[in-house]
């Protein structure tokens, strides 16, 4: 419920806002499905029970394998929701 709230902000940890720069949209889709792919990986070849001790979402304490493959999910989905915010925003100044 906390991840998928939408209309609840979460401000990002330095470490992994976003630089400055212009991306090139082949390689921004070429990174998204190694990541799909990856993590693919990992939810069929590890034990999804373990709990995850060199990486912790800030309030939330560690996380189980699981627990972070779905978290990737729901992040996802909120970034997805936010680009179809803004792609309607641009379409209706069009």
């Amino acid at each position: 419920g906390v991840f998928l709230n939408f209309d609840r902000q979460f401000q990002s940890p330095d470490f992994v806002k976003p630089l400055e720069t212009k991306h090139k949209l082949h390689q921004m889709i070429d990174s998204l499905e190694n990541a799909k792919v990856e993590l693919l990986k990992v939810a069929n070849t590890h034990d999804l029970r373990l709990t995850c001790k060199d990486f912790e979402i800030p309030g939330f304490g560690p996380f189980t394998k699981y627990e972070l493959l779905s978290f990737a999910l729901m992040h996802t989905q909120r970034h997805t929701r936010q680009l179809e915010i803004i792609k309607n925003n641009l379409n209706a100044t069009t």
